[in-house]
């Protein structure tokens, strides 16, 4: 489980972030997970935009996709 995901504004756009969630897919996908999801802890959370280009669908603060 991941609690938070956040990159140094220095290292940003450079595919840091979104490896860990890729890892983490593909262990999920060994283990016959069927989906994987995302609270937001906010609602102004920047973290939509990230998670929707990577295959979640919105619902409020919470994003879900099939693994």
């Amino acid at each position: 489980m991941i609690y938070t995901l956040c990159t140094a504004p220095d290292h940003r756009r450079r595919g840091i972030g979104g490896a860990l969630p890729s890892a983490l897919t593909g262990r999920m996908r060994a283990q016959e997970a069927r989906t994987q999801g995302v609270t937001l802890q906010a609602d102004d959370d920047p973290g939509p935009p990230f998670f929707t280009a990577r295959g979640f669908t919105a619902g409020g603060r919470r994003l879900a996709r099939t693994v």
